[in-house]
């Protein structure tokens, strides 16, 4: 699962969080990236959510930051071997991502969960930013299976940075891309529908993605997005973001 919960969204921000949390105990996923996470939730996460994961923490001293859950649950027998923050060559916002190896069902992981820069100006850095990332996902031991998941603000015409540039196919998959590219699911930040934030005229990106390095020890089976229940009370999404939520088999 990955999520920008809009922390710096500061309308019903609690109770927004608690219907977050509440997604994550119903689905009860392996591994969980939060994006635009800000002091305020930081404790209501770990007094709801640290008995059951493990949690990795970005840069706190942004203004906002990324956290990234792994589940203790014992048939997973998690092993943590490095856990780290790196900010990114060029950023203009603190822009960060977490690093964590592991290992989870006795396969070795390498974990990256990043925000990137937004903002359309912004193209440089955050190709720029993406870049740094694939590059560590590329130079991890073949042994390892390389994820990296987030709220990366990619515009189409960006992602041609995927692909290495010597090989005929790239090693690089986008989940959805892979799974079909079904248009009910492309969509992550939709102003069209989720009116939490607005503009004018509404646009609606896929921002949110999860990249792997292929290989056949994990395969893609499904996708879908999540957080698309308005709060009554509230009259809110819980983000002006959907999640993302993928499926994988693991041999």
């Amino acid at each position: 699962m990955s999520w920008n919960i809009n922390g710096s969204c500061e309308r019903a921000l609690l109770e927004r969080l608690d219907h977050v949390i509440l997604e994550i105990k119903q689905i009860n996923p392996t591994m969980v990236m939060l994006q635009e996470v800000v002091d305020k939730q930081m404790s209501v996460l770990k007094s709801e959510l640290s008995s059951n994961y493990d949690m990795s923490f970005g840069d706190i001293s942004a203004q906002h930051y990324n956290v990234l859950l792994i589940t203790k649950q014992k048939d997973v027998n998690l092993e943590t071997q490095k856990k780290s923050f790196t900010k990114f060559k060029v950023t203009e916002s603190d822009c960060h991502y977490i690093e964590v190896d592991c290992k989870i069902y006795n396969r070795r992981f390498s974990l990256f969960a990043s925000n990137l820069e937004s903002a359309k100006q912004c193209s440089t850095e955050r190709k720029k930013q993406l870049d740094e990332v694939v590059q560590l996902m590329r130079e991890n031991e073949k042994e390892s299976i390389a994820i990296f998941g987030g709220d990366m603000n990619l515009w189409d015409s960006e992602v041609r940075v995927y692909p290495r540039r010597s090989a005929p196919v790239s090693d690089i998959a986008d989940v959805w891309v892979e799974l079909g590219s079904d248009a009910n699911t492309e969509h992550t930040l939709d102003m069209c529908v989720n009116k939490n934030c607005t503009a004018d005229p509404p646009t609606k990106h896929r921002f949110n993605r999860l990249l792997i390095r292929k290989t056949p020890c994990l395969t893609p089976i499904a996708f879908t997005t999540l957080g698309k229940a308005i709060i009554p009370s509230c009259n809110m999404y819980p983000s002006s973001h959907w999640g993302i939520l993928a499926y994988f088999h693991l041999v």
